[in-house]
Order: structure tokens, then sequence, then C-alpha cells
């Protein structure tokens, strides 16, 4: 009998000990998370300081102001280690890149353009209007960039750089005659009327077209900086 009153007394402290345990644990990983997003957003304020002229539409069309945007960023697992290894001043070295279908196709814009290839450290996922939609912003070298994905379009920036990627083929004589023109004269996006992008190059990918714009820079204003 007592040694069944001691087997009863013993599985209860081992069950109060593990529950205290696991509570224990969700505390310091919850501390761990906010220390860590606080370490990262302090990062953000310190290095990032420009965005492209457009975002504010892309988080608008989901529903978003801009500091509720930025509130979504999150470090990613490979942060901080991926970053701050080098102070060295970028090299010219080519245009920007995009990675279509696996490969990497350079922009035909300005021979001054600086590519650097920058680790993704972090990225907001803003909430999309169908299941196939993917929106992220996402912070790279001193710009925050973004990359939209729809059925009929993927629309991504890269330091100063966008670039629309169309299904299908433009028309030959829109091809032909559409560099130099403002995209919203050609093309018939909501989320890109009235913005000023100007193409600058197109190129048939069969299935895609793609189409190249130069893309203005302004400052962020994280909500937590200072």
């Amino acid at each position: 009998m007592a040694d069944e009153v001691d087997h009863d007394r013993r599985d209860i402290i081992f069950k109060e000990a593990g529950r205290r345990a696991r509570e224990e644990n969700l505390t310091i990983t919850r501390m761990v998370e906010a220390m860590r997003l606080a370490s990262f957003r302090d990062y953000l304020a310190s290095v990032v300081d420009l965005m492209p002229t457009i975002l504010p539409s892309v988080a608008e069309s989901v529903g978003l102001t801009l500091p509720e945007t930025f509130q979504r960023l999150r470090p990613s697992a490979a942060w901080p280690a991926c970053t701050g290894r080098s102070v060295a001043a970028p090299v010219r070295k080519r245009l920007p890149s995009f990675a279509i279908m696996g490969r990497r196709w350079s922009a035909t814009l300005s021979s001054n353009d600086i590519h650097a290839e920058s680790p993704r450290i972090g990225a907001a996922l803003l909430p999309e209007a169908a299941p196939t939609d993917r929106i992220e912003i996402v912070p790279m070298g001193r710009w925050l960039e973004i990359v939209y994905r729809k059925d009929a379009f993927e629309l991504t920036t890269r330091e100063g750089a966008a670039q629309l990627r169309l299904e299908g083929r433009l028309p030959e004589v829109i091809q032909s005659t559409c560099v130099g023109r403002r995209l919203d004269e050609v093309v018939d996006l909501a989320l890109l009327r009235d913005q000023g992008l100007v193409i600058e190059s197109v190129r048939v990918l069969s299935p895609y077209t793609l189409l190249q714009m130069r893309v203005q820079g302004s400052a962020v204003a994280f909500p937590w900086r200072n």
C-alpha cells in the first residue's frame, strides 16, 4: 500500500516537473524570438534606407499600410550569420539580374548599374487574394525589394530596376514599339497604373514576355526607427 502511495506521489511530481519545464521552455523560446526580432529590426533600421516607389501601391493592393507591411518583416533562419561579413565598397560587375525559370537574365539598363548578390536575410509575406499568389517584401542590401507573383504576371525589383513577366507573347507590333513608352500604355495592371514606369527593354522568353523598367527609390521610414 505504501509503495502504491509513493508511486502515485512520484508520478505527480514527475508530471508537474514536466509541465513546469515545458512552460519555462516556451517562455524562454518566446523571449529569444522577441529579442531576435528586436535585433533584426535594429539591423534593418541601420542598413536599409531605400524602397521602390511602387511599394506603397503593392501594400495598398492587399489592404495594408506601409507601417503594417514593415511590421510583418521577419528574419530568415540564416540571419544574422549571413550578414555583416564585409564593408567593402560595391564593385561594378554587371547589370541587375533576375531569376526566371531557374536561369538568370541580366537587365538591359544603364551600364552604370551596380549588381551585388545579397543573401536573403528575411522577408515580409503579405496576404494574397488567391492561393497561387505570393507577395513578399525582401530586404536586400540597402533596399526593400518586391517579389509579386500571380497567375498572369510576376513583378520583381532589384536595386532600382523592375521586371514584369507576362504570360504569353505580346503582339509583334507592340513588341517593336513599346520601348520608351509608359508601361500603363502597354499593359493594364491596376497595381502599376500612374506609376510613371517607362519600358526600357522587352524580351520574349517563350512562353513569357519580359518587360524591364527603371523604378525610383524613396526613403524607408521604419515605425521602430529611433
